[in-house]
């Protein structure tokens, strides 16, 4: 064990193990370094964000939830004084959260994790890819060390003689020294490694408590309570479908305007064009009609020249043959002829006639195929028109019944779910004002009783205190006649005392004396409970009168509870025509949401189709990447089998040296065997030659 640690520890220096002793200074050096800068920068942070949580938290403390605007303020004072970083992280922080225009509150979209995340307030402030990669840098260098010791040992083997066995030792001995204190290097660079990701990790795990403190307090004051969170929520939702529906109305009528100017101008096109057409179409097919016309009548003329020629001729002909008969049969002839010239010149109007005919025949014809034509043109654009029309018609009459149908749909639902509420409201109502009644009847029960109960209480009373007076009257007139009788009494006992003797009338007069005392006594008792009678009637007197006010404030209260009923009847009425206008709005507003719903199906087809090209480049990136991850993986491979071939070689040739040094080495032991065996059997002689002599 000693001797372990003493190769572990560098302090005790060895002519061989320089560089093992440089590296692990080193190491330990570096690592201190790094562990006090680490240490100072972490610590600052975590006493930064600690002090400002505690901050935070004791404002929190003082308000509400959700908190009044006014905590801004307070926060902002607080942020002014840390760095740059947190100054930041509250802007964004303070733009994402929403002060509505009704309450005078805030509160906050978005979490506080998401500005004060442990990556920004940690990982920008300390770097932590340095820090995470400095336990991998120290083991770096003990490994550096390592190899660098090993070479360092193997340094002596280079220009050695094997045959020399000294040489052999002595660079065995240097590489066996290299070798024990080179693997030293990587158990300091482990040791420090392990020493500096333990603390780290320790110091990591405060800094991200410290920062989980401050996101919560950040938190709680603009933080919503669950009802209050869904009706700010459901309030930005109709604010933006408001909104989207307003732009959604100027926008579709915009779209309908220019789909409508469009139309008209795709219209006037095909107009123009089928003008175009048809006056095309009608010189196309009457130009060779005309054509044809012309040619005929061209030839008819011709023929008809010729005709009239050639009978002209023959006509001179034979009137010059018949100048050479006799003039009868010249005569004849001439008759025949100018008969057959009449005829033939009769019958000319009848061929004019028929050619005409014919002529007019073909321009009727020309007529009819032109009104034909025309017609069929007329048809086609009038079909046209009826077609385009019919289906402009047909899509707005599709697309209204589909809103009419749904509009319907959704307003029956609005109107059933508005006279439940309308029945639920008058039932409300109609039980209100049951309950008022009943209670109104009751109140006047209760006051009807109370009435009779104190007037009953009166009465017993008045009949107790007449009770009362009538037994003081009877005992005062028993009373006076026990005072009559005793006073009758004193008398015939005066006159008995008179009779018998004047020595007991100072005795009679003492116990008249005492008798009269107790008569003053008893009407002082007397005068004592008429007083108290009288009191006990004032009192009754009062009762009566705090009876007939708490009669008169019930009478009050019943009316205000009246009015109350009224105004609450009237409230109903109100909450009923509320009703019904939420009705007719709720109505607009899924009218108007309907649309935008199909705007945002339309816009879900543009994205899906945004998505499909995306999908179709993100695979040809992909096969593309393939490719290239392919052909780095080959180089990996080739660079592997390169670089395994190579080291192999290395420890080859290290090994067959190692395997010589180590023949070299026991050949040298043998040598030395043979030469200690030699000396010993030398010593031997010696002493023997010594103990001869």
């Amino acid at each position: 064990m000693n001797g372990f640690l003493t190769l572990l520890l560098p302090w005790q220096e060895t002519s061989n193990d320089q560089i093992s002793d440089i590296f692990v200074y080193g190491i330990l050096l570096a690592s201190a370094v790094l562990l006090v800068i680490f240490l100072l920068k972490i610590i600052r942070q975590t006493h930064s964000i600690g002090s400002l949580a505690k901050e935070v938290g004791n404002l929190g403390s003082k308000y509400d939830r959700p908190a009044d605007p006014g905590i801004l303020n307070d926060l902002e004072k607080v942020f002014e004084d840390e760095n740059k970083l947190f100054k930041k992280a509250w802007q964004e922080f303070k733009e994402s959260l929403v002060i509505p225009e009704r309450r005078k509150v805030v509160y906050k979209t978005d979490e506080a994790s998401f500005f004060f995340s442990e990556d920004r307030l940690l990982g920008q402030a300390l770097n932590l890819r340095f820090w995470n990669s400095v336990p991998a840098l120290l083991v770096g260098l003990g490994i550096l060390g390592t190899f660098v010791g090993l070479v360092w040992g193997l340094i002596p083997f280079s220009g050695i003689d094997f045959k020399q066995t000294e040489e052999i030792r002595r660079a065995i001995e240097e590489l066996l020294s290299g070798v024990s204190t080179a693997f030293v290097t990587s158990v300091w660079g482990m040791l420090v490694s392990l020493l500096f990701n333990g603390v780290e990790k320790l110091c990591i795990g405060k800094v991200s408590r410290e920062i989980a403190i401050l996101q919560d307090v950040l938190d709680v004051p603009f933080t919503l309570k669950t009802e209050e969170e869904i009706a700010e929520k459901q309030k930005d939702e109709l604010e933006q479908q408001t909104a989207a529906l307003k732009s959604f109305s100027t926008d579709l009528a915009n779209d309908i305007k220019g789909a409508m100017a469009d139309g008209r101008q795709e219209l006037i096109r095909e107009l123009h064009s089928a003008t175009k057409a048809f006056s095309s179409a009608i010189t196309e097919q009457l130009e060779p009609t005309f054509n044809n016309l012309n040619t005929a009548l061209e030839e008819l003329q011709r023929q008809k020249e010729e005709s009239s020629t050639d009978a002209i001729q023959q006509l001179v002909e034979e009137f010059q043959k018949s100048l050479s008969g006799s003039a009868t049969a010249q005569m004849e002839a001439l008759a025949e002829t100018v008969s057959k010239a009449s005829e033939s010149l009769i019958t000319l109007p009848e061929q004019l006639g028929r050619i005409m005919v014919g002529v007019q025949e073909q321009v009727n014809q020309t007529h009819g195929l032109l009104s034909k034509t025309s017609q069929n043109q007329a048809e086609q654009m009038k079909s046209m028109m009826e077609g385009m029309l019919s289906a402009f018609q047909e899509a707005i009459d599709t697309h209204q019944a589909g809103l009419s149908a749904t509009t319907d749909s959704v307003n029956e639902e609005m109107e059933q779910i508005a006279n439940k509420i309308r029945d639920l409201l008058k039932s409300t109502a109609d039980r209100t004002d049951e309950q008022l009644a009943k209670r109104t009847t009751d109140m006047e029960k209760v006051s009807a009783q109370s009435i009779q109960m104190l007037q009953t209480t009166i009465e017993k009373l008045q009949e107790s205190m007449t009770s009362a007076a009538s037994q003081v009257k009877d005992d005062s007139e028993v009373m006076t006649n026990q005072m009559h009788q005793l006073v009758d009494q004193n008398a015939s006992r005066l006159e008995s005392v008179f009779e018998t003797g004047q020595t007991s009338v100072s005795e009679l007069l003492k116990q008249q004396a005492d008798q009269i005392k107790e008569v003053n006594a008893q009407m002082d008792t007397s005068r004592e409970i008429l007083e108290k009678s009288r009191e006990m009637l004032k009192q009754m007197e009062a009762g009566v009168t705090s009876a007939h006010e708490l009669v008169a404030t019930t009478q009050t209260l019943s009316d205000q509870l009246v009015t109350a009923a009224n105004t609450l009847e009237d409230g109903g009425e109100r909450l009923i025509e509320a009703s019904d206008a939420f009705s007719e709005e709720t109505a607009e507003y899924l009218n108007a949401n309907r649309e935008t719903i199909e705007q945002i199906q339309s816009m879900q087809l543009q994205s899906r189709q945004l998505l499909n090209d995306f999908s179709t480049r993100f695979e040809t990136i992909d096969a593309g990447l393939k490719s290239i991850f392919e052909e780095i993986e080959e180089g990996l491979t080739n660079y592997s089998t390169t670089a395994s071939d190579s080291i192999n070689t290395y420890l080859n040739k290290f090994s067959d040296q190692l395997t010589q040094a180590s023949t070299a080495l026991a050949g040298s032991v043998l040598a030395l065997d043979d030469s200690v065996e030699e000396l010993t059997d030398m010593a031997d002689r010696l002493t023997r030659q010594r103990g001869n002599r």
